[in-house]
């Protein structure tokens, strides 16, 4: 899924919910939050751990469907920081 960005270069969480919310009704089983366009890469670490919890909480927690978080980086380190919510 790509993510949504307001005019003020800040994530859009509105109509990252709604996004969400229209895969989930589409049929979409699984997504990618911050992983489509590569805009993940940079975003900070609360940035994506935020983005995945609005992910959850618009399509539901008990959602059937697979949230993924986008992780990359230079440095082991750098890459499982990136890959754990907090």
């Amino acid at each position: 899924m790509f993510t949504p960005f307001a005019d003020d270069d800040q994530i859009d969480f509105s109509g990252l919910a709604r996004e969400a919310q229209y895969l989930k009704a589409a049929g979409v089983s699984g997504m990618v939050v911050g992983g489509s366009m590569g805009e993940g890469a940079g975003m900070s670490p609360d940035e994506l751990a935020e983005a995945v919890r609005t992910v959850i909480e618009a399509i539901g927690a008990n959602s059937t469907s697979h949230i993924q978080r986008h992780a990359d980086g230079t440095s082991c380190r750098g890459v499982t920081a990136r890959a754990h919510c907090r």
